[in-house]
């Protein structure tokens, strides 16, 4: 019987190049101080022009015109001076398919309030081209997520588990002209 040696060929290969590039090699972890989330979210919002809200609430929609002081009220949670007291494990990832770096800032244990942040660095200018926000109100079953697209929209995405594996979702999200 005669053996194809082209299968086996590929599979070295394969395993060959993926051998040298593990998550270790690609990622840092690491405790560090936490960034200053609520001065980014300050200075974006000094760059906001006629901010409009796409609102989903159990399935219905709504859009509304909206002034910055109500998008404060919106984000409040997140613009605490105090966020980022505690702990957090630094991860570095870079996403060459986007031309961007990743760092994801993780708090260590439940007693922070604000558990993750992801921030998104563009390739070239290092500049932060989206941040990811997560907090869990302190002794409740609150959830809130913000996805922030630098200088054009984010996305406010709270639930409150109800139980009996029903939670009530309600998805917000404003965006804005640049002055």
């Amino acid at each position: 019987m005669k053996c194809n040696p082209f299968p086996l060929l590929i599979l070295f290969l394969f395993t060959a190049c993926h051998q040298g590039s593990s998550v270790s090699d690609v990622s840092h972890n690491d405790t560090i101080s936490f960034p200053n989330v609520s001065l980014f979210l300050q200075e974006q919002l000094k760059k906001m022009d006629a901010p409009t809200l796409y609102e989903t609430h159990n399935g219905k929609s709504d859009t509304t015109p909206i002034t910055t002081a109500d998008v404060q009220k919106m984000l409040s949670v997140f613009m605490s001076p105090d966020q980022g007291a505690g702990q957090y494990t630094r991860t570095m990832l870079p996403d060459s398919a986007h031309h961007r770096t990743i760092i994801s800032f993780e708090a260590e244990g439940d007693s922070v309030a604000l558990s993750r942040v992801d921030v998104f660095l563009d390739e070239t200018s290092r500049d932060i081209t989206q941040l990811y926000l997560q907090y869990f109100a302190p002794g409740t079953a609150s959830q809130t997520q913000l996805l922030w697209k630098t200088d054009s929209t984010f996305t406010l995405i709270q639930t409150q588990d109800k139980g009996q594996y029903t939670s009530d979702l309600q998805k917000q999200t404003v965006v804005w002209k640049k002055p």
